[in-house]
């Protein structure tokens, strides 16, 4: 189990037959039964025996860790979840396309220049305090 993995949660998750339908490219009526195991989905299907489900393909895997990115209010935390992902993309190469990671690592870059936007304010607004009370640096 990865660190990113107890972050995202995903025995929580919402996982509907229609969400894996979704995801197999099948009719909904072909899955007979979804199991949602502590690190895997196995998936009943009719006329084909059971099939066993990563969570990290399916979307809210991608979902949780996008609103994990975007809810970060430092750059300790960004840097924690880059980590995470570091870790899973090494791990779990299969579960994470060039195009997921792409997506991934924009997100992550707009949300660092975001913070290190938000932290240069602060740092301007001290020195604009520290000017008027006569304190030069």
């Amino acid at each position: 189990m990865t660190s990113l993995f107890k972050r995202v949660q995903p025995q929580k998750f919402i996982i509907t037959p229609e969400l894996i339908a979704q995801y197999l490219g099948i009719p909904v009526t072909d899955i007979f039964r979804v199991e949602k195991w502590k690190y895997i989905v196995f998936v009943h299907r009719r006329g084909r025996g059971g099939q066993f489900i990563s969570y990290r393909q399916l979307k809210p895997w991608l979902e949780k860790i996008i609103d994990l990115i975007k809810s970060c209010l430092q750059t300790e935390q960004l840097a924690k979840i880059a980590y995470g992902l570091k870790q899973e993309w090494r791990k779990f190469k299969k579960h994470y396309p060039e195009e997921i990671k792409g997506r991934l690592r924009g997100i992550l870059a707009q949300k660092r220049d975001s913070l290190l936007k938000q932290q240069q304010k602060y740092l301007e607004n001290i020195d604009n305090l520290l000017s008027s009370i006569g304190w030069e640096s």
